[in-house]
């Protein structure tokens, strides 16, 4: 279980700022979304969870490491002081110009200071229920003049998907529950399932198995394969007052659903511990695929250690040992978060954009609407950019899950970029 994490919930002072009227801005389709899968280009990282509590609102969690914020005092006999604000708009969809509705929440802490935690804390917003829309959330610290933006996907529809559900690591030290903002499971134990209502019935819990195949190259042309989802293992959970314990105890999918119904349910990832990051050497040889051709991939593969397997990979790609290491870290760099960014039945880096993220890196340009997405990688005077379109398609679950549009024109830049990783 988790022990180096504490979230603790505590608001100083809170200022709201509230607007209600419509305001036009730019659409989110028309803008650079690079940020979305690039962490490097903000000084915080924020983690953000919304909560449908009922029909018309919603609880906006969010958490931020206090190492990340700049405290200060007036005078020796004052507290040191961190001041940050959250921003949100609230918009129809990635088209849309006109603002639904928009906040500005001030937070101060004087607690945490040079603590190293996790400041936990909430707003409400006046969300309707029975429609999808856009969170454009902006976090600042005030002290430094420094902000991140993010941006939520916010599903009202229904009333039995992951927003619908508080989940808490329960922990195994004293540090007490632990609220998730994220559903990616790092280590196996008992979760605590709160739901939006006051119930008391059964749940249904479904495990599917991790596939093993991974995205093809984008100049390989294929027949769309989404797998029939059927679940290895089946077992029941109890809430009571609305609440329920999950264990979290074999690799897989977890499918949780209310009544037994086909449609609707939450997900949550537990891959294998450490996820979404590269924390045992046993799983740095699957990701190797996309550098190898189909004859190194099977001599790698018949070594009895995966470990050796992929250090002589790196090792002989780079001479030496130390640079071998370097080439590892960016590598896997790429590899760790498309996990945390693609994640849907199976690990990130196995879809198609975790595959041209893995062998790319994050897109210089990233345009998005409802339905596509289109990176752009800015090239040199030798090479052109390059872009590649995603279509949103069905699958299961109703999981985000996007298809590259494939081309034979992609077989150059492709092996130009692998034979780059592999110098």
């Amino acid at each position: 279980m988790t022990t180096n994490r504490v979230f603790l919930f505590l608001t100083v002072a809170v200022i709201l700022a509230g607007m209600k009227s419509c305001k036009t801005i730019t659409r989110l389709s028309r803008q650079n979304l690079e940020f979305l899968y690039d962490e490097t280009k903000f000084e915080l990282s924020p983690g953000y969870m919304v909560f449908h509590h009922s029909e018309d609102s919603s609880i906006l969690y969010h958490t931020i490491s206090s190492d990340e914020l700049h405290y200060v005092r007036n005078s020796e006999k004052e507290s040191y002081r961190a001041n940050y604000k959250i921003h949100y708009r609230l918009l129809e969809s990635f088209t849309a110009n006109v603002v639904i509705d928009s906040l500005t929440a001030t937070f101060t802490d004087t607690v945490f200071h040079q603590s190293g935690l996790n400041i936990t804390d909430s707003l409400v917003m006046g969300i309707p229920g029975g429609e999808r829309y856009i969170l454009h959330l902006t976090m600042t610290d005030i002290n430094r003049q420094v902000q991140s933006t993010k941006l939520l996907k916010v599903n009202k529809t229904g009333d039995d998907n992951f927003q619908y559900y508080k989940i808490f690591d329960i922990g195994d030290d004293d540090n007490g529950k632990m609220l998730m903002f994220s559903p990616m499971i790092s280590e196996s134990g008992n979760f605590i399932m709160q739901y939006k209502a006051d119930i008391s019935q059964e749940a249904s819990v479904k495990i599917y198995a991790t596939p093993q195949s991974v995205a093809l190259p984008p100049f390989v042309d294929k027949t769309r394969h989404v797998p029939d989802m059927i679940p290895d293992t089946v077992f029941n959970i109890i809430f009571e007052g609305g609440i329920a314990v999950l264990p979290v105890n074999k690799n897989g999918l977890y499918r949780i659903v209310l009544d037994n119904e086909t449609s609707g349910g939450t997900s949550l990832h537990y891959y294998y511990d450490g996820f979404p990051r590269i924390e045992d050497d046993s799983q740095l040889l699957p990701p190797l695929r996309y550098l190898t051709s189909n004859e190194e991939f099977e001599t790698l593969t018949s070594y009895l250690d995966p470990a050796d397997a992929a250090d002589i990979f790196w090792t002989s790609m780079a001479g030496t040992h130390l640079r071998g290491r370097k080439m590892v870290d960016r590598y896997y760099d790429n590899i760790e978060r498309s996990n945390k960014y693609f994640t849907t039945w199976k690990e990130g880096w196995k879809t198609d954009r975790g595959m041209i993220y893995s062998v790319f890196g994050a897109p210089d340009r990233v345009l998005k609407d409802d339905d596509s997405e289109k990176w752009t990688y800015y090239g040199t005077w030798r090479v052109p950019d390059t872009d590649f379109n995603f279509r949103k398609i069905d699958a299961p679950f109703g999981m985000k899950c996007y298809e590259l549009e494939r081309k034979p024109e992609y077989r150059n830049v492709w092996f130009q970029t692998v034979e780059r990783i592999r110098r």
